[in-house]
């Protein structure tokens, strides 16, 4: 019988734990790198699909490109 009363405690207990906890929320960064300038972009996406413009990294160097 104490089996079947944890379990009629445990259900709601764990029901109320997973009402209470928000979900996790993780965003999209997006990352272009600019060889003229030498740099690496850092954008947000927004939910809409937009990027948000953020900080910009100077890069270790330079790629040479070639023609």
């Amino acid at each position: 019988m104490s089996d079947y009363r944890n379990l009629l405690i445990g259900i709601p207990a764990m029901l109320l734990l997973g009402l209470g906890s928000a979900p996790a929320g993780a965003a999209t960064f997006v990352y272009v790198s600019n060889n003229e300038d030498g740099d690496i972009g850092m954008y947000t996406l927004r939910p809409d699909g937009a990027l948000q413009p953020g900080a910009r990294v100077p890069a270790a160097g330079k790629v040479r490109l070639s023609k």
